[in-house]
């Protein structure tokens, strides 16, 4: 038997709790990834006008 200093329970509540940071930070990344590519995307067609 192997003695743990956490419990199931806790894991659930930390699997929880991470879940609800990735839920509230994607939201964010997703608009930083998408400015990022627009911005890339300016740059190329930009440079072909030059």
């Amino acid at each position: 038997m192997l003695i743990l200093p956490f419990t199931p329970d806790d894991i659930t509540a930390i699997v929880g709790w991470a879940g609800v940071l990735v839920g509230d930070i994607m939201p964010l990344l997703v608009v930083i990834i998408g400015i990022s590519i627009g911005a890339y995307v300016i740059q190329v067609i930009i440079s072909r006008f030059r």
